[in-house]
């Protein structure tokens, strides 16, 4: 038993050294501007860590594929860390600006309080609000609670509770890798044409087969290639 155990720990020492290596050498040929090594030797990296994807979606970028680029830095923004959610979140803006897609104010609230969750994990926050309420009842039962407190408690509930309902996971996600994707009212090109969906926009996935995919996407319900999105949550 205990041959196995030492087995199965320098299996997953010497996994991890093959990642560092490959991390470095991907590091490597995007200093070198080989962007192509760059993106491939990223995605040949098995343990994909948040700055694995984002580096990805910094070669990807290079090479003019918006829609990968998108994607990894997507998937990079789910980390917890400032910084690289703070550095997705900017690729993501510059990369939409710069394809002429427009930043809805909802979208721009999301990201205003998954950079709180970063700095105040959700948790704490809803541990923190749990003492406050326990801290009111106990002024309530000795005739000390004043108005502007309750006042206060019930407006930081109703905020933590739409900070939770914002930040929660979606995981019917996905992007358009392909520069233009064909949105038909059935599962074959033969269907009408809904629409044209552009490189790196984000739609909602509905359900997938090994060659097309049913997603939603403004307003609109239909099928598109299977190789033409990538889910967000498939890493």
């Amino acid at each position: 038993m205990l041959y196995i155990v030492v087995l199965c720990v320098m299996s997953m020492y010497a996994h991890a050294i093959d990642d560092q290596a490959l991390f470095a050498q991907a590091t490597k040929a995007y200093d070198e501007q080989q962007f192509a090594a760059a993106e491939e030797q990223f995605l040949s990296i098995a343990d994909k860590s948040p700055a694995v994807w984002y580096n990805a979606g910094n070669a990807a970028f290079q090479l003019h594929g918006y829609g990968n680029a998108m994607l990894y830095w997507l998937r990079a923004a789910r980390t917890t860390d400032v910084r690289l959610y703070r550095d997705s979140m900017h690729n993501i803006a510059y990369l939409r600006e710069r394809l002429g897609y427009t930043i809805s104010p909802q979208e721009r609230v999301y990201f205003y309080c998954k950079l709180i969750t970063c700095y105040l994990p959700l948790l704490l926050v809803h541990l923190l609000l749990i003492a406050l309420w326990m801290l009111m009842l106990w002024l309530w039962q000795h005739k000390l609670l004043h108005r502007w407190f309750l006042l206060c408690i019930s407006l930081l509930s109703i905020l933590v509770m739409l900070m939770t309902w914002i930040c929660r996971p979606e995981k019917d996600r996905a992007v358009v890798i392909v520069q233009q994707a064909s949105l038909y009212a059935g599962p074959n090109s033969s269907f009408y044409q809904l629409a044209s969906v552009q490189q790196a926009q984000i739609v909602t996935l509905l359900s997938r087969t090994p060659v097309w995919d049913k997603i939603a996407y403004n307003g609109q319900v239909g099928w598109v290639a299977h190789a033409q999105v990538e889910p967000i949550d498939q890493a």
